[in-house]
């Protein structure tokens, strides 16, 4: 995500996390300011996998914790207010995680020369805000996951622009919490030629121990919420860089967040645990279903033989576009979504308990669901993990065995079109319309075609210079991969 903007992030707060019980022994789960270090050791043992969703919402928690300010009126990056309270939603104080740093201030742009991000500290952007918006505006770029260069990346990862009832195009941003910052930094993994391409060894981050905290990444979705929607919504304003000219916009507007993916490299876990966040008015439980509140990707009358099979319409809306291929944001064409695979009763009940908690219920969070997690069986896993040769698409994801089993786990704001298919062109293997399985339909799936940079695809796409992988797949990109296979 190239100039982009600064936008959602965590904290790197280290204090010892206690397990809770499993969900049906009334898990001891309440907002906390402090991010959860370890999960259960064994995780393909079925009786731990509740305390792996109760992992997941004390992320959520803590990450959404709002964050310190200093006398100066700034924000103290990744550190949360110890006098805070999670429902409280103020005007100028953001979240911890939209503290951490950028992508675009992790792998700067360079025009000439050698640059090099700054201090996990600044505040300053080496090689420039793309639209210089300043503290506690945030840029939106027009990007899912990838690119360097804000033309770039007009697409999700290995698929179209998602367009909301509104005709408005969805805007995403990721962002690093400061160990992973650090890291790829020190080792000048922001710059390509330091990064180690197959069959070298791969580039590891640090993982989480029980006293510190290693690589977590964010990537989040929003979506234009007008006066009569935002009291359902966390909301920030937001300058908008336009998708088609690369121009920034010259009056900030306000963002709903409708998406928030947290991927966490803990111990115990070398595919990292993922977690996926979404806002409940999203999209329908079903085709002909309404939502509750008017949903932002369905308009509940649409009951095509693609929303069935897909979990989107139209058909097309999956191919990758171009700038000069979009249409004018305001006036695109909406994109109907429903949600192909239901979210499991397991974490629904879950769901449900924390939107009755205190300082969650009746305040903007009692919003967000978790959908979906994963992680890897690591009894029935190979040591070390072997490697994808990713010039190939090479697809070993059977030998790592994701957890739950399922490989259909999709956040419908960030992963709209890889929620597999359904109907009868099943049976597996899952996969979306373009007919690429090695980047299946789940986390650890897309993901483990970038093992060799640690599953992380922001530093296999945006080491500078950058090379788009899954990422910002165009119609060319798509032929070449599809030769490979």
């Amino acid at each position: 995500m190239s100039v982009r903007p600064a936008l959602l992030v965590i904290v790197s707060f280290a204090l010892a996390f206690a397990v809770p019980p499993a969900l049906d022994s009334n898990p001891a789960l309440t907002p906390s300011p402090t991010i959860p270090h370890l999960v259960p050791p064994k995780g393909n043992d079925p009786s731990q996998e509740p305390q792996f969703y109760v992992f997941s919402w004390q992320e959520f928690f803590a990450l959404n914790w709002p964050a310190k300010m200093t006398s100066s009126g700034q924000p103290e990056r990744g550190v949360p207010d110890p006098d805070g309270v999670f429902g409280e939603v103020k005007p100028g104080i953001p979240r911890v995680w939209e503290t951490w740093k950028a992508d675009y201030e992790l792998f700067p742009v360079h025009q000439s020369g050698t640059l090099t991000p700054t201090p996990w500290s600044s505040w300053e952007v080496e090689g420039g805000d793309p639209c210089a918006t300043g503290t506690g505006l945030r840029t939106l770029p027009f990007i899912a996951k990838g690119e360097s260069v804000v033309l770039g990346g007009v697409n999700q990862a290995m698929g179209g622009p998602l367009v909301d009832q509104k005709r408005y195009y969805v805007r995403y941003e990721i962002r690093v919490n400061q160990s992973e910052y650090e890291k790829i930094v020190k080792n000048n993994w922001f710059l390509r030629k330091n990064v180690n391409n197959y069959p070298n060894p791969p580039n590891l981050l640090d993982a989480s121990t029980q006293d510190t905290y290693g690589a977590i990444e964010l990537k989040a979705a929003w979506r234009r919420v007008d006066d009569s929607e935002k009291s359902r919504y966390y909301t920030t304003q937001a300058v908008l860089v336009d998708p088609k000219t690369g121009k920034c916009g010259t009056k900030p507007v306000t963002m709903g967040l409708v998406g928030l993916h947290i991927a966490h490299k803990t111990g115990g876990f070398k595919a990292w645990v993922w977690s996926t966040f979404e806002q409940v008015d999203n999209v329908s439980k079903g085709v002909g279903l309404k939502c509750p509140h008017s949903c932002s990707f369905y308009d509940g009358k649409y009951n095509d033989k693609s929303l069935y099979t897909w979990g989107f319409s139209p058909s097309t809306a999956y191919k990758p576009k171009n700038p000069d291929e979009l249409e004018e944001d305001g006036h695109a064409t909406p994109v109907q979504v429903i949600r192909l695979n239901p979210i499991k009763e397991m974490i629904k009940t879950l769901n449900d308990q924390v939107h009755h908690l205190q300082g969650v219920k009746g305040t903007v969070w009692e919003n967000y669901e978790l959908v979906a997690g994963q992680w890897q069986d690591i009894e029935n896993q190979p040591d070390p993990i072997p490697i994808s040769n990713d010039t190939t698409a090479q697809d070993l994801y059977p030998t790592l065995v994701g957890f739950p089993t399922t490989d259909a786990i999709a956040n419908t704001s960030m992963e709209t079109f890889y929620q597999g298919r359904k109907g009868e062109l099943t049976p597996e293997p899952a996969r979306n319309p373009m007919g690429i399985p090695a980047f299946g339909t789940s986390c650890l799936h897309c993901h483990y075609a970038a093992a060799q940079y640690d599953f992380s695809w922001m530093l296999a796409d945006q080491a500078w210079p950058s090379s788009p992988g899954s990422q910002g797949t165009t119609k060319s990109d798509l032929k070449a991969k599809k030769g490979k296979h």
